[in-house]
């Protein structure tokens, strides 16, 4: 099936954003980003509205509507950040990388490595710059694996897919027939899987709690742990203001063979979802709050 014409614009203009970032310095292309995010997020009534209403359902009655807006602003501003931090991952070898929190993260990761034959499985959030542990893995030449939706847009997904394989990382689609087959081998060759385990699972009847509220999720990282008998590794890569980046890791959390599988299986996901949600709700504009797919509100989507 040919892409449609609205999906060749919008590829169209990734390319022509791509190529003005990649030709300006590395604070110049934030810059651009930030107009681009500016512009859009003020003509984009309808996801504006929704972030914010989004941040107030969360918060609850402690955030004033101001600080809802401010939130959902720089969450939707981030998001282009992080395009440019794809796009030009030299600065972090330079910069970011250096910085102590992303040595001890660099130490317990390896760590973690030795300890573990069957590979590692680094459990994050749609928070920060979670697309930056791909360029940090590279860096470090730890191979990792990841699982990704599929755009609705296939132009721009394969130019983002393959944005991705520029630091060395699998990329397995999540409708790949064979994926937990794929996956559990990944880890047992001693790679490193990176998965968000924060997506919507209407087909489960497992409820847990996460930034505060009750919600259905799925429970792939804890089946992947306990089968390939690997530990997961919470990290979040937390964003301050434009440049600033720090690495937040927790700690691993292992399988217990002793436990029911099913048992198993909750009690990691609670684990890793209870040191996750506490970050996110104490930095919440790092949170990605513009997930067409909400979490909690089945109504509440971003068309």
């Amino acid at each position: 099936m040919n892409p449609s014409l609205k999906h060749r614009f919008e590829y169209l203009g990734l390319l022509v954003f791509s190529f003005l970032l990649r030709i300006l310095p590395y604070k110049g292309a934030l810059a651009l980003a930030w107009l681009i995010a500016f512009a859009l997020h003020y003509t984009l009534p309808q996801r504006r509205t929704e972030a914010i209403a989004r941040v107030g359902e969360i918060m609850g009655e402690t955030a004033s509507t101001r600080a809802c807006r401010r939130t959902a602003w720089l969450s939707w501003r981030a998001l282009f950040f992080n395009a440019v931090d794809l796009l030009k991952p030299h600065y972090h070898h330079t910069h970011t990388f250096k910085n102590p929190s992303f040595n001890a993260f660099k130490k317990q990761l390896t760590q973690l490595l030795e300890e573990s034959p069957n590979g590692v499985i680094m459990a994050t959030l749609h928070y920060g710059n979670w697309e930056l542990l791909s360029a940090f893995t590279s860096f470090h030449s730890i191979e990792m694996t990841s699982i990704a939706r599929a755009q609705k847009n296939r132009l721009a997904n394969a130019y983002l897919d393959g944005l991705r394989s520029r630091s060395h990382m699998e990329v397995i689609a999540h409708d790949d027939a064979q994926l937990f087959r794929k996956i559990v081998g990944r880890l047992k060759e001693g790679r490193v899987l990176g998965i968000l385990p924060d997506i919507r699972n209407d087909a489960t009847e497992t409820s847990f709690s996460f930034l505060g509220q009750q919600t259905t999720l799925g429970v792939g990282c804890a089946r992947f742990a306990r089968t390939a008998q690997a530990p997961i590794l919470p990290v979040l890569i937390k964003r301050s203001g434009w440049t600033q980046q720090e690495a937040l890791f927790f700690d691993p959390i292992w399988p217990d063979s002793t436990l029911d599988k099913k048992q198993d299986h909750v009690r990691m996901m609670n684990a890793l979802l209870t040191s996750l949600s506490d970050e996110a709700l104490s930095a919440p504009e790092n949170y990605f709050w513009y997930n067409k797919k909400w979490l909690f509100s089945p109504s509440k989507k971003i068309s």
